[in-house]
């Protein structure tokens, strides 16, 4: 089979692959209506609570995907989701 693949970058235009966009603590923080990072880190670790799991990135930090943020604050908003530790 030769099957010719595109640069990257035309896939990228094109949208058949996006890279997620990662956020640092003080962004999620931020986004999430201004909790603790406290209150992050017990959200994430709930499993009743829909708030998204960080991803580890290296040996001593964490990220937050900002699609799956922006999920949650749409769960928020829009089905009411009780905000747990608030």
């Amino acid at each position: 089979m030769n099957i010719k693949s595109q640069p990257v970058s035309q896939e990228l235009e094109k949208g058949r692959h996006s890279i997620p966009r990662l956020l640092p603590i003080k962004s999620v923080l931020e986004a999430a209506g201004g909790i603790s990072r406290s209150t992050a880190y017990r959200w994430s670790s709930d499993p009743k609570n829909p708030f998204p799991k960080p991803i580890k990135i290296g040996p001593n930090s964490v990220a937050w995907r900002e699609e799956d943020l922006m999920i949650w604050r749409d769960l928020v908003s829009t089905q009411g989701v009780q905000l747990w530790g608030r």
